[in-house]
């Protein structure tokens, strides 16, 4: 199928493309949002998950903007999230930041549990998504007060 076919090519474009142009197809409202202190690292983050600009601008929007649209299905594991869940994560954050292996062992010392019923809530609350890139490499690009804030109140 052609369609297929194209976004293969586009893929394999956007995996391909040096860093300087890559940031530069993104275009003005994703360099409007990203800080230019995190913008080799937010390129290197949201590259394997990007296949057009506007993928790009949400990515941007999750990570840096105050308005987080959460989707339906990230909505759902948020509410079937365990009991304290959210407050464990947080207490972990305030205690390791986004030192990533860190949180993640205090959050399943704290709450006890592991694997997607872990990773899951965490990724729901913190991008309004239950898909992506890498959570380790999104948390350590997400402003601090905004990871409190959206573990203090998941939506």
């Amino acid at each position: 199928d052609e369609a297929c076919k194209l976004l293969h090519w586009q893929t394999e474009a956007v995996h391909r493309a040096e860093a300087t142009e890559l940031w530069k197809w993104m275009g003005q409202p994703v360099h409007a949002r990203v800080p230019e202190t995190a913008q080799q690292d937010f390129i290197a983050t949201v590259r394997p998950n990007i296949h057009f600009p506007a993928e790009a601008l949400d990515w941007a929007q999750r990570l840096f903007g105050d308005d987080l649209q959460v989707s339906e299905e990230a909505q759902t594991v948020i509410a079937t999230a365990p009991t304290g869940f959210f407050e464990n994560a947080l207490s972990a954050y305030e205690k390791h930041g986004a030192e990533y292996k860190e949180l993640v062992d205090e959050i399943k010392q704290l709450s006890g549990v592991k694997g997607k019923a872990l990773f899951m809530p965490l990724r729901a609350a913190l991008t309004g998504l239950t898909h992506g890139p890498e959570l380790a490499r999104m948390l350590a690009l997400i402003p601090p007060e905004r990871v409190r804030q959206r573990l203090n109140n998941p939506t």
